[in-house]
């Protein structure tokens, strides 16, 4: 038997399933979970994986993404972390080496394309049921696969919750607007443009996720400097702020958002009891920091977080927590400030490595910088399932022609530029 057939139908069983997984990921954590093992299996066993691997490697992205999981296994000798903690972090971070695999499924600009199109088709079906919930059609709590969804009309997220839908639909935004930008067809662009903005409209007027504020307004920024170059960046930073002070004055339910976290930021005092919101992350970060202070270079280990924290917080009402919501103070906690330079250094090796992708690509890649960026200030997207999985096969999906540049296919996707 030829294996040739067999590895051909076995590379194309991979991009399928990775195509697939990236509509699954904004809508369905158990399909995530089945695609991208199917997904990293199929690459796995076609032709010339081990060889594909080896020159991924040989690029520096993919050997950030693997010093960092090297730092955190070696995390996993010290500190005060049991076992079960170690593993359990360890495996949650274990996405950063599911870039290898991924990164051979994505090869040209036809799969790229495809990708973002199945993530956009997920983003444009949650974004329809969530106007329907706004606008009673639909009935809420509503139930899928036996799970319940705590939506309302006042709160109107469909397949996550709010932190993670604000979260993706600010980035929706983003590639809606780029869409559009680059239609060629008229009745195309209109379309898109009306996505785009009913899109930003869900995200701050219908969904209570602040991280998806930020996010949306930085990216918006983002994108007028890059159309219009420095005097953009002037343009774009006036007209977010118009635009969100309009809506603070019109909208009730932002305005009572933000003022809400504004109070209890002011009201914060350390080590008081409390149930807000702002307040408790204000102790996550308070407490972190000063595990930080006391174990500066190489942190109290992979698993030796959860002790740390509750061992600081002692004799007091603050909640014990596994996770501070900040993934720069969680990881300088766990590995140090040696960890942290590693992470800081991927998301500046993909800023700069993204000036070699030809338009749109490149504004793309810098816009999923900038959203993780600003998410990880307020969250630890590498903990967070849909949020780093996401991550990884998007940078998988921009940056697989660029690290196989043998591919006959990658004309489009690279910049003419050296």
């Amino acid at each position: 038997m030829n294996p040739l057939p067999i590895s051909k139908g076995l590379e194309t069983a991979a991009r399928w399933s990775a195509i697939a997984l990236c509509f699954a990921i904004p809508v369905s954590t158990p399909a995530t979970s089945i695609l991208l093992v199917l997904a990293v299996v199929f690459a796995t066993l076609s032709k010339d994986c081990l060889k594909r691997y080896t020159e991924i490697l040989s690029r520096q992205p993919a050997q950030i993404f693997l010093a960092l999981y090297v730092m955190m296994l070696l995390a996993a000798t010290y500190g005060m972390g049991t076992t079960d903690e170690n593993l359990n972090y360890l495996r949650k971070y274990l996405g950063l080496l599911l870039l290898l695999p991924l990164m051979t499924i994505f090869p040209d600009v036809r799969s790229l394309r495809l990708a973002l199109t199945s993530f956009g088709a997920a983003l444009v079906l949650t974004l329809i049921l969530s106007y329907l919930f706004w606008l009673s059609i639909l009935p809420a709590p509503w139930t899928v696969a036996g799970h319940v969804f705590d939506t309302s009309p006042d709160n109107p997220i469909v397949f996550k919750l709010h932190i993670t839908h604000g979260f993706f639909m600010a980035f929706g935004v983003f590639l809606f607007a780029i869409a559009a930008m680059q239609a060629k067809q008229r009745s195309v662009q209109r379309s898109l443009w009306l996505i785009t903005l009913l899109a930003a409209f869900n995200v701050l007027f219908m969904v209570k996720g602040r991280t998806g504020y930020v996010v949306i307004m930085l990216l918006a920024v983002y994108l007028f400097h890059f159309r219009f170059g420095r005097k953009g960046l002037l343009i774009g930073a006036v007209a977010v702020l118009v635009l969100a002070g309009a809506g603070y004055e019109l909208s009730s339910g932002l305005h009572q958002r933000i003022d809400t976290g504004i109070t209890e930021a002011e009201h914060w005092q350390s080590g008081k009891e409390r149930v807000d919101s702002i307040g408790t992350r204000l102790d996550f970060y308070y407490t972190t920091l000063k595990i930080i202070r006391q174990h500066p270079l190489l942190g109290v280990g992979i698993g030796g977080f959860p002790a740390a924290y509750e061992e600081m917080v002692k004799g007091t009402p603050v909640i014990p927590t596994t996770n501070p919501h900040n993934q720069y103070l969680l990881i300088a906690a766990q590995t140090g400030l040696v960890g942290l330079a590693l992470l800081l250094a991927l998301h500046v090796i993909i800023w700069v490595k993204a000036a070699k992708l030809s338009p749109p690509y490149n504004l793309i890649a810098r816009g999923l910088i900038i959203a993780y960026v600003v998410g990880n200030l307020f969250n630890s997207f590498l903990l967070d399932f849909s949020e780093r999985i996401l991550f990884v096969v998007l940078c998988a999906a921009l940056f697989g022609p660029l690290m196989t540049r043998s591919n006959a296919n990658v004309s489009s996707v690279l910049s003419a530029s050296p």
